[in-house]
């Protein structure tokens, strides 16, 4: 990456809720690289090119040819910006703790989110409470009449059958509980 033709702030787009938002935001912060967050109702997403792929967040990156691209997926960012940007790296430089942290990074990318997925929609509490509250992160300024509607669809499609699958299983249920209990740090 051609670090002198990145624009300053950095530029992304993402939504409050969504963990890999949040992981990328503590990495800007933690490096003290400045940026800009864009929700998905802000109108600047117009004159930006999309992703292959819908991932959030979104940064908005110039390539070895300067053109700005919608670039995705957390881990290679953190690669790129631990390369690109001096100062205040999270890799590790010895190659050894370089691949635990990539285990762990990956672990905690692919699988720590499934109990998150899973508490969010197995129980009817949850389930209307996410209701309640992601379709906010899709507009946060639209009318709350807006809001609603999309409310009941967030929970209405939670209760579908074949949303089951994501982590309402039976068995999903059980492994994500023993998962959780496992992984509990315990007080002797």
């Amino acid at each position: 990456m051609n670090t002198s033709r990145m624009k300053s702030p950095l530029l992304l787009m993402g939504v409050p809720g969504s963990p890999y938002t949040r992981k990328m935001l503590a990495l800007l912060r933690y490096r003290h690289l400045p940026y800009e967050l864009l929700y998905r109702n802000s109108p600047r997403l117009n004159a930006l090119p999309r992703p292959r792929v819908e991932l959030i967040p979104i940064f908005y990156l110039p390539d070895d040819d300067g053109v700005v691209r919608a670039v995705t997926d957390s881990t290679p960012l953190i690669r790129r910006f631990d390369t690109g940007f001096r100062g205040r790296h999270v890799r590790p430089h010895d190659p050894v703790i370089a691949f635990i942290d990539s285990v762990l990074e990956d672990y905690g990318d692919e699988w720590l989110t499934k109990p998150m997925f899973h508490y969010r929609w197995h129980y009817a509490d949850d389930i209307h409470k996410a209701g309640e509250i992601l379709p906010r992160w899709r507009n946060i300024t639209g009318p709350e009449d807006e809001a609603r509607a999309a409310s009941a669809q967030f929970s209405r499609r939670a209760s579908m059958p074949g949303w089951a699958w994501l982590t309402t299983s039976p068995a999903w249920h059980r492994l994500t509980i023993n998962g959780s209990r496992a992984m509990r740090c315990r007080r002797r």
